[in-house]
């Protein structure tokens, strides 16, 4: 997520957490596991969560399918997608804006992988 102005409109966190994690430019890592999100951790910009993004996605390889999801940011979630062609050979990365509900919570700018173990 770009900004955590969402996370707190939508009660996952609380203002002072919202308010701090703004000013040290904090970005959170989620997963969801079971219809669940859990924090996988925090990185202070956003370069380093894209990395971050990255290297959890090459840890779980071997994997079937790649999709990368966003926020009004296609031309980061291309970026993204290239990163990661090679994680799939032959069958290149699924490249989706996020759906009503994800976008809500998680606003414009947020950039998200899916994937499918093979």
């Amino acid at each position: 997520m770009d900004t955590l102005e969402y996370l707190v409109k939508g009660g996952r966190i609380g203002k002072a957490q919202g308010f701090v994690g703004g000013v040290l430019n904090i970005k959170p890592i989620l997963y969801i596991n079971d219809g669940e999100l859990h924090q996988y951790g925090r990185v202070r910009t956003r370069r380093k969560a894209v990395e971050r993004i990255i290297e959890i996605a090459r840890a779980a390889a071997p994997l079937a399918e790649v999709g990368v999801l966003h926020g009004a940011v296609p031309d980061e979630a291309q970026a993204l997608a290239a990163d990661l062609a090679d994680l799939t050979p032959g069958t290149p990365p699924i490249v989706s804006s996020v759906g009503p509900a994800v976008g809500t919570h998680t606003g414009p700018g947020a950039l998200g992988v899916a994937f499918r173990r093979a």
